[in-house]
């Protein structure tokens, strides 16, 4: 089996993005020290487009994103376990070209360019479209806006009811994954920049929101290569001695 030694630290850039457990579940590997094999020994050259292509599906989203939204859209839930349907599971028995092509448009269209200047005008138009069309909304749904420094949110607040039969909870269902909220495609017609928000769900109040933000906005408290550096070394010393991984 060949191997493509001098592409490790290409490997490397690809762990500090989805992790030891993505990335050996990507190349069918069934222990996460196989990876540090990888890293050691080299890549298998028969894993390298594969691997390659994860990268160039993710870094789009990690470079605007947080570590946990690269994640979380590799398993396509949040519960971390991979589904026929998942994007790591494609990457993993799909046809490496194939899957680039259909994960790259997925990626855009489930992280879209949201950033806009006018956060404040956009705040008001919001603001008063949900004023306006409140007597619309399902009982037990409600939006509410909040513009914090450079992020607007439009979080769905669902406050269910006493009975909830068969076809509102599936409602609900797809609500939290962010389908079929309430008029959205009217909001979206009175308040058009809307339509480039991003979704994403506040797993602390169990409450899915769509955001918009101002250009340059990088969401996480660290920057893309913030530690970058010394974790790298920090593998590479794993990989070179064989040491237990976290």
């Amino acid at each position: 089996m060949g191997t493509g030694k001098q592409n490790a630290f290409e490997l490397a850039d690809l762990i500090w993005l989805i992790g030891f457990r993505l990335t050996a579940y990507i190349g069918r590997a069934t222990k996460k020290e196989t990876v540090l094999d990888w890293l050691r020994n080299g890549l298998p050259l028969e894993l390298e487009p594969r691997m390659r292509t994860a990268y160039d599906v993710v870094l789009p989203i990690a470079e605007t994103e947080n570590e946990y939204a690269v994640q979380s859209f590799l398993w396509g839930n949040l519960s971390a376990e991979p589904t026929p349907e998942s994007p790591a599971t494609m990457l993993r028995d799909g046809d490496v070209e194939t899957m680039r092509v259909v994960l790259m448009a997925r990626a855009r269209k489930e992280y879209p360019d949201n950033s806009v200047d006018n956060l404040e005008d956009v705040e008001r138009r919001l603001r008063a479209w949900i004023e306006q069309n409140k007597a619309k909304l399902p009982q037990q749904a409600l939006y509410k806006v909040k513009l914090h420094q450079d992020s607007l949110v439009v979080a769905l607040l669902d406050f269910g009811t006493d009975e909830q039969s068969s076809q509102m909870e599936e409602q609900q269902r797809k609500w939290a994954y962010g389908h079929e909220w309430p008029l959205w495609q009217e909001l979206i017609a009175n308040v058009p920049e809307m339509e480039n928000a991003r979704f994403n769900i506040d797993l602390r109040l169990g409450e899915p929101f769509r955001y918009l933000d101002r250009p340059g906005k990088r969401r996480g408290h660290l920057s893309l290569y913030a530690g970058k550096k010394e974790w790298l070394q920090k593998i590479k010393q794993k990989a070179k001695h064989g040491y237990e991984m976290e």
